[in-house]
């Protein structure tokens, strides 16, 4: 049994990644042609549809989620593909990612991405004024320079190319994989990335380019946590193997309700 299985055993039904938030900040920003809003999208990786409140799960709080579903619009009858990758590739593009060539998720250093034939959502908004900032994971390929944020539309990232990073170190790389990165840009920045939980870390990131935008421009903010997603793909080296919390004694207290203990640091 995978720890995926595991982890969603009592979910109704399991999505790999749910993009259970599409946030439109549609706001009444001054000296904004066209009244164009503003437009926060996060993407939660591993997220099960039984993980969040509004959904009727108990163990696990989630206010904040539970509150933009309440106040805003759920779109139950749609899904996305159930990996990494492909799920991104379809959102940034609009198709199905098979017309391209991508059906798994991408591997460090693999010579495959989604190509830059394809117009990505950040190109097209920039055409339209747009400011255009990717906090987070990338993941749909960035063996070339020319498959990175910056040259596909993102004015700037603070993040990791790949698809998995630890969640308290920030390593480059492992005994079993190579380009799991911390980068502003093109620049190494995992120093600045390890001061942090990388959960906060790429919170309080979002939060600053919010508050530093400047208002003539219309913002779109693409923020894709390392959350719920595995750490370093699994590494068995680590204290708490496939996921990691900021401190494992307080979050036993804090769900000690749940007796799973998988379960226990998923929550955290």
């Amino acid at each position: 049994m995978t720890v995926r299985h595991l982890l969603s055993r009592n979910s109704k039904y399991e999505f790999n990644i749910i993009l259970f938030i599409c946030l439109v900040v549609i706001a009444s920003v001054k000296n904004v042609a066209c009244n164009q809003p503003n437009i926060i999208f996060i993407i939660a990786d591993d997220l099960g549809w039984n993980d969040v409140g509004f959904h009727g799960e108990n163990d696990i709080p989630t206010p904040n989620i539970d509150a933009l579903a309440y106040n805003g619009i759920v779109l139950n009858r749609h899904y996305t593909l159930p990996t990494c990758t492909p799920s991104r590739a379809a959102f940034l593009t609009g198709k199905y990612p098979f017309r391209y060539g991508i059906d798994t998720p991408v591997g460090a250093g693999v010579a495959k991405a989604v190509p830059v034939t394809e117009k990505l959502l950040p190109q097209y908004l920039k055409e339209l004024g747009y400011s255009t900032h990717l906090i987070g994971k990338w993941h749909i390929g960035c063996n070339k320079e020319e498959l990175l944020p910056f040259n596909r539309g993102f004015d700037n990232h603070v993040g990791y190319w790949n698809g998995y990073l630890t969640y308290n170190d920030s390593i480059h790389e492992t005994d079993f994989a190579v380009g799991l990165d911390a980068r502003r840009n093109m620049e190494r920045y995992a120093p600045q990335m390890s001061s942090k939980y990388l959960t906060d870390f790429f919170t309080d990131q979002s939060v600053h380019v919010i508050k530093s935008h400047n208002h003539s421009r219309p913002l779109f903010l693409q923020i894709t946590h390392a959350a719920v997603h595995t750490g370093t793909a699994g590494n068995a080296k680590l204290p708490t193997g496939l996921l990691q919390v900021p401190d494992m004694e307080e979050n036993d207290r804090t769900f000690a309700h749940i007796s799973n203990p998988d379960r226990r640091l998923f929550a955290g």
